[in-house]
């Protein structure tokens, strides 16, 4: 089995870019115990798509430079949720048969 988890953000929320990345952060980590395989997220914020793939564990890809980069430029684009927005998160499980 895999994990498939997301946030999703209406376009009315007020809520910080800091706190929506903490929620799916932790999600992210939770839904290991269905794969640590692999992982992945797709984000779409402030129309603009984002896709990155690992062959790590979520709590990795939440530690690397290519979340970190999605995180700044997210942070340091004061329209970025504005008009609402989705993360997808996947925590792949590698099943043979």
């Amino acid at each position: 089995m895999c994990g498939i988890f997301g946030v999703v953000i209406s376009e009315r929320a007020l809520v910080a870019p800091k706190d929506v990345f903490d929620l799916f952060s932790a999600l992210g980590i939770a839904s290991q115990s269905r794969g640590v395989d692999g992982s992945g997220l797709l984000a779409a914020l402030a129309g603009q798509s984002y896709v990155h793939r690992s062959p790590d564990p979520f709590e990795r890809l939440v530690a690397s430079q290519a979340y970190a980069e999605l995180q700044a430029r997210v942070r340091t684009n004061s329209h970025a949720l504005e008009g609402g927005g989705l993360l997808i998160g996947h925590a792949r499980l590698a099943t043979h048969g």
